[in-house]
């Protein structure tokens, strides 16, 4: 039997062996590494599926809360709407009451109205006269009204009962005066 020898010199080694076993080494590394990130990536995909269904969630929730909103806001915007239109009525109004003071102030004694209305730009006037000068004044009273940019009899009907003319006029209101 051979006795044991203890050798404590350093074996030489083959350089192709020290690069073999590096090159082992650095792959089993490099792979280890590769598997880290791949199985990163794959809990990390786990991560932002839970995140995009919380965010789903979340949307649906607030989507609920809109739409039971829904009704408010189109009352509100109705109410909104009717204010804007009450506003430009009582603009308009405040001048359409100006221009028939005035009208009045003008008229003459013998002239009683029938109708007197105000729609969009257009002023209708029904009345009966009772003589041609009180119908000329008038009508040229009209005319030169500064928010009045026309006046013209539409239809003339003498009437032998009242002992009057009755008399259909229509005046258009300038635009700057009803803004």
């Amino acid at each position: 039997m051979k006795s044991p020898s203890i050798n404590l010199a350093k074996r030489k080694t083959n350089i192709v062996d020290d690069l073999t076993k590096w090159a082992l080494t650095f792959g089993r590394l490099l792979v280890i590494i590769v598997e880290i990130i791949a199985f990163s990536a794959f809990i990390y995909r786990f991560y932002l599926d839970r995140l995009i269904n919380d965010l789903n969630d979340e949307i649906e929730g607030k989507q609920a809360i809109v739409a039971s909103l829904k009704t408010q806001e189109e009352l509100y915007r109705n109410t909104q709407a009717r204010i804007a239109l009450a506003k430009e009525l009582t603009k308009k109004s405040g001048t359409n009451i100006n221009v028939l003071n005035d009208i009045v102030g003008f008229t003459p004694p013998d002239i009683t109205f029938s109708t007197f209305s105000i729609n969009d730009n257009k002023l209708s006037i029904e009345a009966n006269i009772g003589s041609v000068t009180s119908l000329t004044t008038f009508l040229n009273s009209l005319r030169e009204h500064p928010s009045i940019s026309s006046a013209s009899v539409v239809q003339i009907e003498n009437t032998t009962q009242a002992g009057a003319i009755r008399a259909f006029i229509i005046s258009t209101l300038k635009e700057e005066e009803l803004q």
